[in-house]
């Protein structure tokens, strides 16, 4: 039967988590305009402007099920393991010999090997999808794995030829972490501050990890008080007027270099280049000055930090690393355990100074040639350019051993919960997140909420969603870094607009903050991913409900 396009666009939103109406915040049913749909999807990667076009993505997805060996990822709770493993296997790719290989590999590199003849397996369902014959079938596997990590590899045998897939399983506990303080209805209590308001007579202009830590020991041994709570220490540019909001940063897996203490960095006491700088009058002018503003000078601070902290690199570059000392062991390690996400992350920030003295501020007006973190120029700006690429490692080494510092007085004085970060909902599209993971995030899209008291126009926050479907197809890696990235240290986690892990408020290109659509997220798979870290790290998940609630939240 002949379908309407706009049947068809129907159709394809709903399968892509298009929510097609709401309730706002007066309880009025609000129905998605139909322009939003088509400007959503496309934002999606689909092509709407022909009825064929739509039909294929259509038939994808719902044949996506059956078309791969076997599916990205699979979040199951701990406590409800079905033992098998299913798996979609082409017709055409077996024959009577096909044997099936799978091995599972634990976050220890411990792999355990199982095989079996397809003939053998029982229940074995047949399908036609898409004219093509698929063999729908499930093997065995464990029923009682510990909370964790897998990596799932299935191997189908058949003569003369292979046929691979992989799925990273996540089992997960079925409630985030509670300290014991704080179970059986007790409760406690703390300070919320803003970090980069603190004033003391030792900082350069801004809070910094130092006074977090005196803080905290105030708190705890002083006062009693069971955590203390401050806003997201997330990378921005610290430029004005846009880029110094904590809930609007680069990158939401790396933290800002303004709250290191170069006092507290040993290779600053250290180096006589270092040392000059602070000594010098110029220095001790401007640093009493930044203490003495009303509002935080965020260029000034950063201004004032960077010489002294590049000195205190090239001190470490030449004493500790050239000859691999005990120190240059410790930050090499840690260069190895963040990976990639560091190495995008740093090599982001040695092309945005670069191309900024060129007048190019947004990586997308940077030649095309940058705009892939893989791309061929990319690693011959990182061979060309590894010793800036380290310096902005070094700073993000620096501040996990700070606030590590910081977060050790918890312990000393005896705080129920401890160090209480937060989590903001987003990235800003011209950051080194969405450069580094562009497949995954719907870039000219922006995030926000649909009218309400507040703002009678909704709210257009200014960052690119993820993509649901994208994300899952990934693995949800980018999802765990970021949880993964924020908990340390931490006693505690606000994560903002919580509501978001449900439902995400989408302004595609061209439509009014009013006129947005919701998109369902899978709530159930990113709720026990946090489950999971939060129990691994011991930290207390807190959610932040503003916004207009669905029922189904």
């Amino acid at each position: 039967m002949f379908m309407k396009i706009q049947d068809l666009i129907n159709e394809l939103s709903g399968l892509c988590g298009l929510i097609p109406e709401y309730y706002d915040a007066w309880d009025k049913l609000r129905t998605v305009p139909f322009e939003t749909k088509v400007a959503a999807l496309r934002a999606m990667g689909y092509d709407t402007a022909e009825p064929g076009k739509v039909r294929e993505a259509i038939e994808g997805i719902k044949q996506k099920r059956y078309t791969a060996l076997i599916e990205p990822v699979k979040v199951v709770s701990i406590n409800a393991q079905t033992g098998e493993l299913r798996l979609c296997i082409p017709t055409e790719d077996v024959d009577e010999k096909t044997v099936l290989r799978w091995s599972v590999t634990d976050e220890e590199d411990h792999t355990e090997v199982n095989s079996a003849e397809l003939s053998g397996i029982p229940r074995q369902v047949i399908k036609e999808i898409a004219g093509k014959r698929v063999i729908e079938v499930s093997v065995v596997d464990r029923v009682d794995r510990p909370t964790g990590y897998y990596d799932v590899e299935i191997e189908v045998v058949s003569t003369g030829h292979v046929l691979s897939g992989r799925m990273r399983l996540i089992i997960a506990p079925d409630r985030a972490y509670l300290p014991p303080a704080l179970s059986d209805g007790n409760s406690t209590w703390g300070l919320g501050i803003n970090l980069y308001a603190l004033r003391s007579g030792n900082n350069q202009g801004v809070g910094d990890l130092t006074d977090l830590g005196e803080m905290l020991q105030w708190v705890g041994s002083g006062l009693g008080g069971g955590f203390v709570a401050i806003n997201p220490l997330h990378s921005i540019t610290n430029r004005m007027p846009y880029g110094v909001s904590p809930y609007s940063p680069l990158s939401r897996l790396y933290c800002n270099m303004i709250y290191i203490d170069i006092y507290g960095v040993e290779d600053v006491r250290n180096s006589r280049r270092a040392l000059a700088i602070i000594e010098s009058p110029e220095f001790v002018e401007e640093i009493e000055r930044l203490r003495q503003t009303e509002l935080v000078d965020y260029e000034g601070v950063a201004r004032l930090k960077e010489p002294v902290l590049s000195a205190a690199f090239q001190y470490l570059y030449e004493e500790h690393l050239l000859s691999l000392t005990e120190r240059g062991r410790r930050f090499r390690l840690f260069i190895s355990s963040e990976g990639k996400p560091l190495d995008d992350y740093a090599t982001f920030l040695s092309l945005h100074e670069h191309f900024t003295q060129k007048g190019l501020c947004r990586w997308k007006d940077w030649p095309q040639e940058y705009h892939n973190p893989d791309a061929h120029e990319v690693r011959m700006f990182r061979e060309r350019h590894e010793k800036r690429i380290t310096f902005h490692k070094y700073i993000q080494w620096l501040i996990n051993e700070q606030l590590g510092n910081a977060s050790k007085k918890t312990e000393e004085s005896g705080m129920s919960v401890g160090l209480y970060r937060d989590l903001a909902v987003g990235s800003l599209a011209d950051g080194s997140d969405v450069w580094g993971n562009q497949d995954i995030f719907a870039i000219d899209v922006n995030v926000g909420a649909p009218p309400d008291n507040f703002s009678l126009r909704g709210q257009n926050w200014g960052f690119p969603p993820l993509i649901p479907d994208r994300l899952r197809e990934q693995g949800y890696d980018f999802f765990i870094q970021v949880i993964r990235e924020n908990l340390k240290h931490a006693g505690a986690i606000r994560i903002d607009h919580a509501l978001g892990l449900f439902r995400l408020y989408w302004i595609p290109p061209g439509i009014k903050s009013q006129d947005g659509v919701y998109i369902r997220y899978p709530a159930e798979d990113l709720l026990r991913v946090i489950a999971l870290e939060s129990m691994r790290n011991r930290v207390v998940v807190i959610a932040e409900d503003l916004g207009t609630v669905g029922k189904k939240v």
